[in-house]
């Protein structure tokens, strides 16, 4: 199945109709999920969002955003797999913990472990989550077992918030704007940042 996506550019008093042509599987639909606390004042995930949809990269894709603060919340939206199933890929931004050696998705009103996410919610897409130290085997071990992604990216230390965020932003530009495979985007944006970035932002496939 075909899909024809437009964009309007305003030259001058008139506006040039331009349609782009893609092949539905081809897109690449990206979900972010903003679950940091509005008191830091610091939410990558929007940002994220906010820069795909400023920069040209809307014919290769869609860019939905949720803003969710309760575990509860969070889990009935992964439940949904017929509305994630047309994202390849699903970011979330909020903190890490690990409370007594079990890590943890932080949100401001709960703690999402990896073991609690519903089966199968992230069945063969990219997952990103933007939080301190979930990039350590242990969280990617038992994330994988119940949720089944395609792939998985984070950072394994603490990292700061504008660091992270430059991050990302070339990783998912190069995804869906430059039309490069997830591996490649993130060994160039690896490259790219290694020595300036610090997080030590991993990545696994099953």
């Amino acid at each position: 199945m075909e899909v024809l996506n437009y964009r309007t550019f305003e030259v001058g008093k008139r506006g040039i109709f331009i349609a782009f042509k893609n092949i539905t599987e081809n897109m690449r639909d990206l979900l972010f999920i903003e679950c940091t606390p509005k008191k830091d004042d610091i939410r990558e995930g929007i940002v994220l969002h906010e820069f795909l949809n400023m920069t040209d990269t809307g014919y290769r894709g869609r860019f939905e955003l949720h803003e969710i603060s309760s575990k509860n919340k969070l889990i009935s939206l992964l439940e949904d797999k017929e509305y994630l199933k047309s994202f390849k890929g699903i970011h979330l931004s909020g903190h890490g913990t690990n409370e007594g050696g079990r890590l943890g998705f932080k949100l401001p009103h709960g703690v999402l472990h990896p073991d609690e996410f519903p089966r199968g919610c992230f069945n063969d897409k990219i997952v990103g989550f933007s939080a301190c130290d979930l990039g350590k085997i242990d969280f990617c071990r038992n994330l994988l077992g119940n949720t089944g992604f395609k792939c998985f990216i984070a950072p394994q230390r603490g990292v700061k918030f504008m660091d992270a965020a430059i991050w990302f932003l070339t990783l998912y530009y190069l995804y869906v704007g430059c039309n490069k495979q997830i591996w490649t985007a993130y060994n160039e944006t690896n490259e790219k940042f290694n020595a300036l970035v610090k997080g030590a932002f991993q990545y696994y496939e099953p």
